[in-house]
């Protein structure tokens, strides 16, 4: 994924940065970051579609970090937006603009993990795209053509509704993390699903729309129906 910070203090630059690579390696994600310093950079540099997140300082030198949110807004529709001060003065202003979250300085891991979960429930599955390891490389993963994930070892396989599959180095924990909770369970600990591709709920299984049975778990059995029947009646 990639992700920009809009924020003229360069310590504040450099722990942010800091605390979203340590994440993204925790979680074998991907990312990206782009810094600008200035308000004046930022508007040159971006673009619909280019990010997925921005992070706004409340002040870039003379320029206020709601007035560029505003015109990265008329741009992109879609890009998430947090806000990184010391006060939550423009909280007001911010959530008119869809804000997805504050954080307060100094930033934090739980800060930095309440972000992700927030970005992650937010996103439809046919928007959303993650970017997973390989044996060679990184590739970018669209969602709403994955079935089920299946663990092998140390890596992960997703089975695409067309009858691909992809390895990725990647525990499912990881993976799960980045998924829409309202589309995928996990109804056992070496496999999770996506609830529009099943076929039919067995008293131990889903039977899936290319015929794959995946196992449910005794233990969590009677969650695993709960869900599958509050996902039916959305």
């Amino acid at each position: 994924m990639r992700v920009a910070i809009i924020e003229d203090d360069k310590g504040d630059q450099e722990r942010l940065q800091a605390l979203l690579e340590a994440r993204a390696e925790k979680k074998e994600m991907t990312i990206e970051i782009d810094v600008y310093e200035t308000g004046e950079a930022f508007r040159r540099g971006f673009s619909a579609g280019k990010y997925e997140i921005l992070f706004f300082d409340n002040y870039i030198g003379r320029t206020l970090g709601i007035d560029l949110a505003r015109k990265a807004r008329e741009l992109d529709p879609e890009v998430a937006f947090v806000f990184v001060t010391m006060t939550p003065d423009f909280a007001v202003d911010g959530y008119e603009l869809r804000t997805l979250h504050y954080l307060m300085k100094p930033v934090t891991v739980a800060g930095i993990d309440e972000v992700f979960r927030r970005w992650t429930e937010s996103r439809p599955s046919f928007h959303k795209i993650i970017d997973l390891k390989t044996e060679r490389e990184t590739t970018r993963v669209t969602l709403d053509a994955i079935e089920y994930l299946e663990v092998f070892n140390n890596y992960c396989c997703l089975h695409y509704a067309d009858g691909e599959t992809v390895k990725v180095h990647s525990s499912l924990d990881n993976i799960m993390e980045q998924l829409p909770v309202a589309d995928f369970l996990r109804p056992h600990r070496s496999f999770a699903l996506h609830l529009p591709f099943v076929a039919q709920l067995e008293n131990l299984s889903f039977t899936m729309k290319s015929g794959a049975e995946i196992p449910i778990s005794r233990r969590i059995a009677a969650e695993c129906k709960r869900k599958y029947i509050e996902y039916l009646s959305r």
